[in-house]
């Protein structure tokens, strides 16, 4: 509704939930945000009571926006990778229930050089030592869930899509430091497919 794409890359990523009686929705811009944000913001004031939602009108009880820089996550020698919405991570065509580190890291870096190369040009592309691409680390425990989901779009098509959630532990004793500041590149633009539905929000909890 609010952003027209000039190619497939979306410079946003989207989270949403119920809170009471509303929905709570968060967009996060990436790259050239002193020139998205003040368009995108106007676009969703002038929205307001437009059919969406299966045709609902909607209004609008407050807007508001920060400016955030990427910054690494805390991380020792454990952690849990917690999903805040459906993560959908790929391997040979067929969805990670379980991922390994070592794809969720090369996931958090191909969402930065994707998004930056096309918003955010100068700081393109991200380089990663061999060390941390071929780094991975032991799962200790896990609980997690794969899921399918459905999605009308404006146009009264039904999308699925597919997702998984919960959370994994990971023993990070002897990864590089340097995959702080990857994963929370992950948790700012969120990883893997859909996430301009909202998908691929995670947060990680040092243990």
């Amino acid at each position: 509704m609010i952003f027209k794409e000039h190619s497939e890359v979306r410079p946003y990523s989207v989270l949403a939930f119920n809170d009471r009686n509303y929905v709570r929705g968060f967009i996060r811009i990436h790259g050239e945000k002193r020139k998205l944000v003040p368009k995108i913001l106007s676009a969703i004031q002038s929205k307001e009571k437009a059919p969406h939602f299966s045709g609902h009108k909607y209004f609008i009880t407050s807007i508001e926006a920060k400016n955030l820089e990427i910054k690494p996550v805390k991380m020792s020698g454990k952690i849990r990778f917690a999903t805040v919405s459906p993560v959908c991570l790929m391997h040979s065509g067929r969805i990670e229930t379980l991922p390994s580190f070592n794809t969720i890291l090369r996931s958090c870096i191909r969402s930065y050089n994707r998004i930056s190369k096309y918003y955010d040009s100068k700081n393109y592309p991200y380089h990663v030592s061999e060390e941390i691409l071929s780094s991975d680390a032991e799962i200790i425990d896990f609980d997690v869930h794969a899921g399918q989901y459905q999605h009308k779009s404006m146009d009264g098509k039904n999308v699925k899509l597919y997702g998984v959630e919960g959370w994994i532990e990971y023993d990070t004793s002897h990864i590089p430091d340097e995959a702080a500041m990857i994963l929370g590149m992950g948790e700012s633009l969120q990883i893997g497919k859909h996430t301009a539905y909202g998908f691929g929000g995670f947060v990680i909890l040092d243990q």
